[in-house]
Formats: C-alpha cells, sequence, structure tokens
C-alpha cells in the first residue's frame, strides 16, 4: 500500500530531520552565547 511506504519515508525524513538540525542548533546556540 502506498500510504504504508508515506508514512514510512516522513518517519524516516522526521528521525533525520532530529538527528542532523539538533547538532546544527546546538552549535548556533552555542555561539550566540558566546
Amino acid at each position: 500500500y502506498p500510504f504504508t511506504t508515506i508514512g514510512q519515508l516522513a518517519s524516516i525524513f522526521y528521525f533525520s530531520d532530529i538527528i542532523i538540525f539538533m547538532p546544527i542548533s546546538m552549535m548556533v546556540e552555542n555561539k550566540m552565547m558566546k
């Protein structure tokens, strides 16, 4: 079914965004604090 594949892709993109953007946001916050 296409809906299940769409859900899997959405969840993969969601978790990848968390893994990718969390360190970037932390680096930005560290630079802003300084």
